[in-house]
């Protein structure tokens, strides 16, 4: 798990040593940031890394050991929004969403949870179980997660599963087109939503992983 890093004619192991990489992610500015623990560590750290040189610009921490990464993506505006795993003995656990400012370096977390006390603290309840991200723009975000597609709009999170419209609510990945239409890539097909209802057409019904514009 080390960050490559392209010479020209070959590549070269570069990042902290000794530090699990967990993500590589190129900023709409073109910058490069890197998400990496140490070994079995508990925290996260996000680097930005110019010239050969890894900068630590946040700290991202969970409930648990061993922190992972489901998805790192950047939003128009420049924030970079992370999925979470950790693990609690041999159990592994998601946790959300991470959100960073990465001008700031501060971080924060956005999950749903039955405690109204965090909703009031301006968590906002984005499904647990995220594995990739789209946006349609800077204030409408897609997510792909373990209970169907979700879009959150400013504080209100909307969820799209078997009950409104899904052929099947583990969505594995998620892309989102200039003209406003959602892709949704699930283990029966990809489906297509048009702002108003979700069809999956039979040319593409077969499992799909991934999916990108």
């Amino acid at each position: 798990r080390v960050a490559e890093r392209d010479r020209g004619d070959d590549f070269e192991a570069d990042g902290p040593v000794d530090q699990s990489v967990l993500a590589v992610v190129g900023s709409p500015e073109g910058d490069i940031y890197a998400i990496h623990r140490p070994g079995d560590g508990k925290r996260l750290t996000v680097s930005r890394v110019a010239a050969g040189a890894w900068s630590d610009i946040a700290t991202i921490e969970t409930p648990g050991e061993r922190p992972e990464v489901s998805v790192a993506r950047f939003s128009p505006g420049g924030l970079l929004w992370v999925g979470l795993r950790y693990h609690q003995g041999k159990d592994e656990r998601p946790f959300g969403v991470a959100l960073v400012d990465v001008s700031l370096g501060a971080v924060a977390y956005h999950r749903a949870s039955a405690d109204q006390r965090e909703l009031r603290k301006g968590i906002l309840p984005v499904p647990i179980e995220v594995f990739d991200a789209a946006f349609m723009d800077e204030d409408e975000v897609w997510f792909a997660t373990s209970e169907g597609a979700a879009r959150l709009t400013g504080k209100k999170v909307m969820v799209w599963n078997e009950s409104n419209g899904l052929a099947s609510e583990r969505v594995r990945a998620i892309a989102a087109s200039p003209g406003g239409i959602v892709f949704a890539a699930t283990g029966v097909g990809v489906g297509e939503f048009d702002g108003d209802r979700w069809a999956f057409p039979r040319e593409l019904a077969f499992p799909v992983n991934d999916v990108a514009l």
